[in-house]
């Protein structure tokens, strides 16, 4: 399931977290969701994050966009933990503002997103947690460590 370990992804990943401003699309405060998580985790890594969801005025004490495309213009990142039907519509949308970092975070493509990302001209990373490695700390970290140890981390 993972992609395959390259130094070219490597180079990806790095490329992603050199960017300045985020922005988290799907955050929530359901538990059983993983946007807020994702929110709070890299928060905690000390990122510059801005939530995204149409439900919330308000997430985690910060102004929550309803959208990709209402983003201020200095968001530089991206990353969606959303189902995939509504993940293609805002990849389609960060690409119309000129955001080239998409990550989705795993369960957040399908087959129809990473067609799209594969032909444009965004770095997009896909079926990787970008917890894991944004702000691999706990479980992440150990995640990290496992996928080290088993030769599945990028080089």
């Amino acid at each position: 399931y993972f992609c395959t370990t390259t130094k070219d992804f490597k180079e990806k990943i790095d490329q992603f977290y050199s960017s300045k401003k985020y922005a988290i699309v799907g955050v929530s405060e359901d538990k059983k969701k993983f946007g807020g998580a994702l929110y709070k985790e890299l928060a905690k890594g000390g990122f510059d994050l801005t939530p995204v969801n149409p439900k919330y005025e308000e997430f985690e004490g910060k102004k929550c966009y309803p959208s990709v495309s209402e983003l201020p213009d200095d968001i530089d990142a991206v990353i969606m933990s959303t189902k995939p039907k509504h993940t293609i519509n805002a990849m389609k949308e960060a690409e119309a503002k000129g955001i080239k970092q998409v990550w989705l975070q795993q369960g957040a493509e399908d087959e129809d997103c990473i067609e799209y990302a594969d032909n444009s001209e965004m770095n997009v990373i896909y079926k990787k947690c970008a917890i894991m490695f944004g702000n691999p700390k706990g479980f992440h970290g150990f995640h990290a460590f496992l996928s080290k140890l088993f030769g599945t981390y990028p080089k």
